[in-house]
């Protein structure tokens, strides 16, 4: 009963951490992203 119970968990488990991970990413790569486009249109002589 136990292991049909892990099975039937484990795919839930799996969606829930796949849901999780990508908006993890997409923020952390908007932020580079944000980042560069700031640091390319930042004027130079002002540092």
């Amino acid at each position: 009963m136990r292991q049909v119970v892990s099975e039937s968990v484990s795919a839930q488990r799996l969606r829930m951490v796949l849901l999780a991970l990508f908006p993890f990413l997409a923020v952390v790569l908007a932020s580079v992203g944000l980042y560069g486009v700031m640091a390319y249109s930042w004027p130079r002589d002002q540092i």
